[in-house]
């Protein structure tokens, strides 16, 4: 089911099944006619998992679709539940995981030759604080800005390819000035295999070579990040911001 406290209404989301068909978040299903022991019906979609045996494992992978008029970094959460029968009365189900997994409408990532700077999103940097930055470079400096984000890419390493065309990364932010809000997010799904929530913060995926580059290195790129939250969300109050400004 989706939290209903996020930036997107459910008419915005599109969620697809392990059957690939669209199920819609906004209402309930016939398949949770079930009750928990609470006598509450389960939101939103639910699918039944067969019957898992000891040390085994099962995988349900379900795909969510965004409509493309949605704000860049709007956010919103799915809440999802795991319910197992009660033993005792088959017939009712037991909640017994909760889980809230935050998302947020990240672009992707398109390289500018003509841009000087690079603003790396995460998950936890929220619509809000996106405008802010964009208002101080395209209205107060003049200047066009690459977003890359961090959750949605999974690194930092200017060695790595940058998976859409197979460039280093260290090419496209060359000669730039990347600046990192450096709040910490979920990398779970994004720098690992494995769902576990993973908390890090972006600084910790730049290898520490790329950091003690020589300072007149020829095309050097240049990291600015900002450990402070309330200067991350109020770029015109940053004090290494404002020589720019």
């Amino acid at each position: 089911a989706i939290d209903p406290r996020g930036d997107i209404g459910p008419d915005k989301l599109h969620l697809y099944g392990p059957d690939g068909k669209e199920y819609p978040l906004g209402a309930p299903s016939g398949e949770i006619s079930r009750q928990t022991t609470r006598n509450v019906a389960l939101p939103g979609y639910v699918v039944q998992v067969p019957l898992i045996q000891p040390q085994a494992l099962s995988t349900t992978t379900f795909k969510v679709g965004l409509e493309p008029t949605i704000p860049i970094m709007s956010g919103f959460a799915l809440k999802m539940s795991i319910a197992i029968s009660d033993i005792a009365d088959p017939s009712r189900w037991r909640v017994v995981q909760r889980r809230r997994i935050p998302m947020r409408a990240e672009p992707s990532y398109q390289p500018n030759p003509q841009a000087r700077f690079v603003l790396v999103t995460s998950t936890s940097l929220d619509r809000t604080v996106y405008n802010a930055w964009d208002k101080l470079f395209r209205e107060h400096l003049g200047e066009a800005i690459e977003v890359y984000s961090v959750s949605r890419y999974g690194h930092l390493d200017l060695a790595l390819p940058f998976a859409l065309d197979g460039v280093p990364l260290g090419d496209h932010f060359k000669n730039k000035i990347v600046i990192v809000p450096n709040m910490e997010f979920n990398a779970g799904s994004a720098t690992t295999s494995s769902a576990n929530a993973q908390l890090r913060v972006p600084s910790e995926l730049l290898p520490g070579v790329f950091v003690r580059s020589p300072l007149d290195a020829s095309s050097r790129t240049r990291f600015l990040f900002i450990g402070d939250r309330e200067a991350s969300t109020q770029p015109f109050q940053c004090a290494s911001m404002k020589h720019f400004i």
